[in-house]
């Protein structure tokens, strides 16, 4: 019993952990890298093909978060919280990229400012709520 308490305390931090060092890579290193020295024509198509993959990626883990409390029987716990909004919140915003891109495509600002910004405030959401599940 103390090895599988000791493998689930250890992956309530991993996971959580690997979502936010995934989050802070891609905003924080790839996409102003990719910018930088890309340029905003070469750039569009590569982040384009990146944002879903990093999507799917971080909902992965959010769900292998899930199922990690489940056994470990903290199912209520801030943890399972945090791992189902990592999961929800990271399928919307990957269920978003399509309607994204068609604004963007469409000169459609307006819309491509909201939807772009309900993505950023989501995986900000996520990243925050990682970040305290670690802690609490």
């Amino acid at each position: 019993m103390g090895f599988e308490m000791e493998i689930s305390n250890k992956l309530s931090v991993i996971l959580p952990g690997i979502i936010i060092g995934v989050i802070l890579f891609q905003t924080i290193v790839v996409a102003p890298t990719v910018f930088k020295s890309l340029g905003a024509e070469l750039a569009s198509p590569f982040l384009r093909a990146i944002f879903p993959r990093l999507f799917l990626f971080v909902a992965l883990f959010g769900f292998a978060s899930c199922i990690e409390k489940v056994f470990s029987n903290n199912e209520l716990s801030f943890g399972f919280v945090s791992a189902l909004v990592t999961v929800i919140f990271m399928l919307i915003c990957f269920f978003l990229v399509p309607m994204t891109n068609k604004a963007k495509d469409d000169q459609n600002d307006g819309l491509f400012r909201g939807l772009h910004s309900l993505s950023v405030s989501l995986t900000l959401v996520v990243l925050v709520v990682n970040f305290f599940a670690v802690f609490i």
